[in-house]
């Protein structure tokens, strides 16, 4: 049997695997987090948060699973963004307590999530800049401009004039910190042309994307209650898990088609087994983040997910992720029908 490496790099940042967490509720407190870099996950991300943290409520904020995936009404995380920066050193200390004394795997890199106005973008990542201790600084920042149940508050990435006030921030205020882009899906093409175009006028301060977060306006109802699944919470969420999967994957590779090949993607959306995570990289994903299943199945899912991965990359052969990263076979290679590959097996 023939060695796998699952190892692989996001904006310059060497992971020993490409499957790790979203930014969601799992990775809220410091147990979640220091929990996160115990696993098998090649990475660790926290929930989003503010400069001055989000006002959940337990009443209003919630999640549900249903037959395709899963509906959430949550905001962002109740910590501030500070108390996460305090965060760090704690969770790299689990990460490398976790570590087999033998592996020559990468240390695990922490993205750090946050949101809020340009300028609050802008003096976050300038906090996070001047922590003296290089360790004690994120190895990443994940920009969320994609939340689709902020009330007033629309996703800033479906602007291109909103988005650029915050890539304008960002170039202001980054230094050396890796920062990145969390997207909401989008739906045709001129979304993916204007926004592509923009991001790659900013390729000297944006080192990654990660597409998609929820789909918005979601509805599930219980034929038994006869009430949304989300009530008395509420009734509209956002959609994830394996229902959004093929819409997530469209997202990955259009973004991987038209972004400067300096701009990484993530991939994120209905990641449930190795063949999924097999799918974003043969779409271009240089990793990819997980959010319904780890909070379906707790961290024993990366474990599990990136051994099916494995295993399917020595059925076909392949040793590495660059074997097949980006090479989906077009109708030019080898014609096919959707009869022969259909969407009720993906």
């Amino acid at each position: 049997m023939h060695p796998v490496s699952l190892g692989t790099t996001v904006a310059g940042l060497a992971l020993g695997g490409c499957v790790f967490n979203s930014a969601n509720p799992f990775a809220t407190e410091e147990a979640d987090l220091t929990k996160i870099a115990r696993s098998a996950a090649a990475a660790v991300t926290t929930r989003t948060s503010l400069i001055g943290g989000f006002a959940h409520d337990d009443s209003q904020h919630t999640m549900a699973f249903h037959r395709h995936g899963s509906i959430n009404c949550y905001g962002y995380s109740s910590r501030t963004f500070a108390q996460y920066l305090s965060l760090i050193p704690a969770v790299r200390r689990a990460s490398f307590s976790a570590a087999p004394s033998n592996t020559s795997a990468p240390p695990k890199p922490i993205f750090v999530s946050i949101t809020g106005s340009p300028d609050e973008i802008g003096e976050m990542l300038s906090m996070a800049e001047s922590i003296p201790d290089l360790r004690d600084r994120p190895d990443a920042m994940e920009i969320n401009l994609s939340c689709p149940n902020i009330a007033g508050h629309p996703p800033p990435c479906y602007s291109v004039d909103r988005m650029r006030e915050y890539l304008v921030a960002v170039r202001a205020a980054r230094r050396t910190i890796a920062v990145g882009i969390k997207l909401a899906p989008l739906f045709y093409d001129r979304q993916f042309v204007e926004l592509c175009a923009l991001l790659n006028a900013f390729v000297d301060c944006v080192r990654f994307i990660t597409a998609i977060n929820t789909v918005g306006c979601g509805l599930v109802v219980d034929e038994n209650t006869e009430a949304p699944l989300l009530a008395p919470a509420g009734s509209f969420g956002g959609l994830g898990g394996v229902g959004i999967h093929p819409l997530a994957l469209g997202n990955v590779r259009r973004l991987v088609e038209l972004l400067d090949v300096r701009i990484d993607v993530i991939g994120c959306g209905g990641i449930d087994s190795g063949a999924a995570v097999f799918r974003y990289v043969l779409c271009g994903a240089k990793a990819v983040q997980i959010a319904t299943q780890l909070l379906h199945e707790d961290t024993v899912v990366f474990a599990r997910i990136e051994a099916e991965l494995a295993a399917l990359m020595r059925k076909k052969g392949y040793t590495k992720l660059d074997d097949f990263r980006g090479k989906l076979r077009t109708v030019s290679d080898q014609t096919r029908s959707c009869a022969k590959s259909p969407l009720s097996k993906l």
